[in-house]
């Protein structure tokens, strides 16, 4: 089954972006640990030990100080615990948390701005390569042309590959006792046939250690051995031998230094930076204008303050504010720092402290930073379209940011849900990758200068506003990850990581997950008639199908979907009990209870809260210049829908007091809240002039306020985000809800689903769709993730009950592995003739598998892959199920799954393949 037959589909490694997604990685594998079940454990949650460390509460917390001592033993221990806390020496868990290299270089720019009274001790010196000269492609173990480092005849796992000319100065932390490495011209298709000619030469304190005569490929390589008698710096350089740079690959395979003490380091292990790279600037990372003048100008002659409190859980948390005497106006930057991550987090208030209104505040750019970098680097900026509904929702867009180009997300006009709030720009030997934390119309913009500076600002997309005596808000959240290598899902996974142990929500300590449900909706007249004897029936055949929970959507209220919107309280013809009798059937079959709510929006005028409180509603008078696209009215307002005001506090507390009473009554366990409106052109509709941009912030504030109050009436719920369409997964809802339908559109097209959930996993660690067609493997393996929603008629007689519990069975089972790190394997995109594929690693529980497609019109019967993260001297039991059954089982070796052939006969068809590192 997996010994291949033509024709063949290859997955190349040159010259395309996605192709460097396949560098080959070098960590070892982690020993297994068994994954921790738990009897009795509710549906819908991952146990801690499934998941990573212990629960981050997710509210607003008060911010703690910098503690190196603290710090630095928490590293010490990281060293000796893998992510489900099993005792080990090495841990690739820990190492994708954060290297020391990336934690000091995050540490030390957060220093620059983060303390003053109370700056931390200076960090310590970390060695670092420095790239004075590179004509080419820098391989970082690989070559110029990214194939894996080859000199006679052998494959070396470290090293650096390099191009003439160049020239590389190392610069050490300590005395170095030696240097080691061998040398030659790489073989490869572009240097076979002896093409390329190249010198070396090693030079330390300014005397010559080595130079070597002319190599070319195909001659042997050179071992070297070169005392370097206590030098801290030394240079590296290929020269092209007088006869021009052409196929002038030369390697430095192995390439170590060897420190007094004796330690090994390897080289391609060490920090490589331009020597025009200063990589994140120093400053504060956020500005404002206020009266007209830019903070950089007001904030060093405000009164400043910082307040500092004991780290805990990992997280230390830290409260500046400035106070401006004449005006009364008070900034309180929140920030949050991570022991065991390169991450930093923060989030603005402004608060009127006086009397009287404040000069007007405007331009509020919670993220403002400069990053150098040298004059001919070039820089990738890499974000994701968001949904609209079409089959390139969540489609990679790969950016290069060239002197003088600027990326603006969302633009002019359109909607900020359009791309998803994340963000990862690489630069050569790292990068940053951002999240953004707003319900609303954030603006995100990546723009190089002429020179070497490249500006990130990112906020609320308008802000033009005084503030009242005694008045306060707040800005989006901000989170950035640091990351350090040669391949930037390092940094995908880095966030995910992280993530997972600090921010997705739990219950009783468990990761929440989308469950495996099912939902009448689409059967029955867009639930309209749906009744008390339809559900009950649908409930009492879905535990034999191995679902875990009822969905009662829309249609439900008085008047029905969609002109009942507004209408919060059971059809009495349909529910003449209520919907009590739902949630306890459902209960009593071990089944979670998730009602549909969409408290943002009333349709009509004859609603219960367009009667009563016509005063809490917003409506579109098509009066703002701002206000968007208005030749899409239909789309923005949502079919003649008015937006319910949360950023009024009577309206909230009404709405929070009866959602919270229907939780109650019905017994309900996943509050699912839709949004089938876009409510920022309510918002920027309703502002007066002077005002521009409150009303948005009020109502994001007073939809996390109601989402907190409802989480802390009720521990055990489950927020669910109905519609990433109209809300989005920012970082905001991901602290608070898990997603389990990303898209409410293109239902028919079961080939976009493959890249879209593929996209979303670059960045957002828990989501699901729905499954619409049936219970065969390719359907099911192309939506679910942690679960799915059965949308298909399952009452028929004929419906495989069977199968689709086999299918219920593989989904769980996948779960624990679905929170570790993600390596896409084939090129993502919507060609029936391609194959497509991803990779979930463990490597603390030593388990991962590989999940693979085989579309309709593929001519190939075969393709290669290269499994990531796995230790190539390490032996995996490994299982290939094309069906919910095992077809075969192997025992394979890590350095074999890296360039692993599968087949599939059919098409389309699907490949589980699962592996088990095996325990000596």
């Amino acid at each position: 089954m997996n010994t291949g037959t033509q024709p063949f589909h290859r997955n190349m490694q040159s010259k395309t972006e996605t192709r460097q997604l396949f560098t080959k990685a070098n960590t070892k594998g982690a020993q297994k640990s068994p994954p921790a079940s738990q009897p009795g454990a509710s549906p819908g949650v991952l146990s801690s030990s499934d998941a990573g460390t212990s629960p981050e509460p997710t509210g607003e917390d008060p911010r703690v100080p910098f503690c190196q001592r603290i710090w630095l033993l928490t590293i010490a221990i990281g060293y000796l615990f893998s992510w489900g806390g099993q005792a080990q020496a090495e841990s690739p868990a820990l190492q994708m948390r954060g290297t020391p290299d990336e934690r000091s270089a995050m540490r030390q720019w957060i220093g620059q701005w983060l303390f003053v009274t109370n700056r931390p001790p200076s960090e310590p010196v970390r060695p670092w390569t420095e790239v004075r000269r590179s004509d080419y492609h820098l391989g970082v173990r690989e070559s110029v042309i990214k194939t894996p480092l080859r000199l006679g005849g052998m494959t070396y796992p470290h090293g650096l590959g390099s191009h003439s000319t160049s020239e590389l100065v190392v610069h050490l932390a300590q005395p170095a006792q030696s240097f080691e490495a061998v040398i030659g011209v790489d073989e490869n298709m572009d240097t076979s046939g002896g093409r390329g000619s190249v010198v070396f030469k090693v030079t330390a304190d300014g005397n010559n250690l080595y130079t070597s005569g002319v190599m070319r490929e195909g001659q042997p390589p050179i071992p070297l051995h070169l005392e370097l008698k206590g030098a801290r710096d030394f240079v590296l350089q290929v020269f092209d031998a007088g006869d021009g740079p052409g196929s002038d690959h030369g390697d430095w395979a192995d390439a170590a230094i060897i420190t007094q003490d004796g330690a090994r380091l390897w080289l391609d292990e060490i920090p490589i930076l331009s020597g025009e790279n200063r990589g994140l600037e120093g400053g504060i990372p956020f500005s404002f204008t206020f009266d007209d003048e830019p903070s950089s100008q007001l904030l060093g002659n405000w009164k400043r303050h910082e307040s500092h409190e004991p780290p805990a859980n990992g997280i230390e948390r830290h409260t500046l504010t400035w106070l401006d005497d004449k005006t009364g106006l008070e900034v309180a930057c929140q920030a949050k720092m991570f022991s065991d991550f390169p991450a930093v987090e923060w989030v603005l208030h402004f608060k009127n402290t006086s009397d009287r209104n404040t000069p007007i505040l405007q331009d509020v750019q919670v993220l403002n930073l400069e990053i150098g970098l040298g004059n001919r680097e070039s820089a990738v900026f890499h974000y994701a379209n968001g949904s609209n509904g079409t089959p390139d929702d969540y489609a990679e867009v790969d950016a290069t940011l060239a002197p003088g180009q600027k990326i603006s997300l969302p633009g002019n006009r359109k909607i900020a849900q359009d791309f998803l709030p994340y963000f990862n720009l690489e630069w050569r030997g790292g990068g940053l990758v951002g999240a953004i934390g707003w319900t609303g119309q954030w603006e995100l913009d990546a723009q190089r200068n002429g020179g070497r500076e490249l500006a990130l600002q990112a906020g609320q997309q308008i802000t033009h506003l005084k503030l009242l005596p005694g008045e306060s808000i707040r800005t989006p959240r901000i989170l950035l990850v640091h990351w350090r290598g040669p391949d930037r899902l390092r940094g995908h996974n880095l966030l995910r990581r992280l993530l997972v142990d600090h921010y997705v929500p739990r219950v009783n300590g468990r990761v929440v997950v989308p469950l495996m449900s099912q939902m009448m909706w689409f059967l029955l007249n867009g639930g309209n008639e749906t009744t008390e004897q339809t559900e009950l029936a649908a409930i009492a055949k879905m535990p034999a199908m191995g679902l875990e929970a009822y969905w009662l959507d829309a249609g439900w209220f008085e008047g029905g979907w969609e002109n009942g919107i507004g209408n919060w309280f059971p059809r009495k013809d349909h529910f003449p009990h209520g919907l009590r009798p739902l949630g306890d059937a459902a209960h009593k079959l071990g089944l979670k209870f998730i009602v549909w709510f969409e408290p943002e929006r009333v349709v009509g005028t004859n609603t219960l809260i367009a009667r009563e409180h016509p005063e809490w509603l917003l409506s579109y008078k098509g009066g703002s210049p701002n206000a968007g696209n208005s030749g899409d009215l239909f789309h923005l307002v949502g079919n003649g829908g008015r937006l319910f005001n949360l950023g009024n506090p009577e309206a909230r507390q009404w709405m929070t007091d009866l959602l919270s009473k229907c939780i109650d009554d019905w017994g309900i366990d996943v509050y699912r809240q839709d949004r089938n409106l876009r409510p920022f052109i309510y918002w920027r509709d309703n502002d007066p002039p002077d005002r521009q941009g409150i009303t948005e912030i009020r109502h994001v504030e007073g939809l996390y306020a109601m989402w907190d109050e409802l989480l802390r009436r009720h521990p055990g719920l489950i927020i669910d985000n109905a519609n990433w369409r109209g809300t989005g997964p920012d970082l905001e809802v991901l602290m608070r809800s898990a997603g389990s339908w990303t898209c409410s559109e293109d239902f028919g097209n079961l080939t976009s689903k493959q890249p879209q959930l593929a996209g979303l996993s670059l960045y957002v660690p828990l989501h699901a769709s729905c499954l619409m067609w049936g219970a065969e493997p390719y359907m099911v393996r192309s939506v679910a993730r942690f679960g799915t929603s059965v949308c298909f008629d399952t009452r028929s007689p004929q419906f495989p009950v069977g199968l689709m519990k086999r299918a219920s069975e593989e989904v769980k089972s996948l779960r624990q592995l679905y929170l570790g790190d993600y390596y896409p394997l084939l090129e993502m995109d919507l060609d029936e003739k391609h194959w497509c594929g991803w990779q979930f690693d463990r490597p603390d529980l030593g388990q991962g598998f590989a999940m693979l497609f085989r579309r309709a019109a593929s001519p190939y019967l075969a393709s290669e892959i290269a499994l990531k993260g796995l230790d190539p001297d390490a032996a995996y039991e490994v299982t290939f199920a094309e069906t919910y059954d095992v077809k075969e089982k192997r025992r394979l070796s890590g350095r074999e799954l890296s360039r692993l052939r599968v087949t599939l006969e059919t098409a389309p068809g699907s490949l589980l393949v699962r592996y088990t590192r095996i325990n000596h």
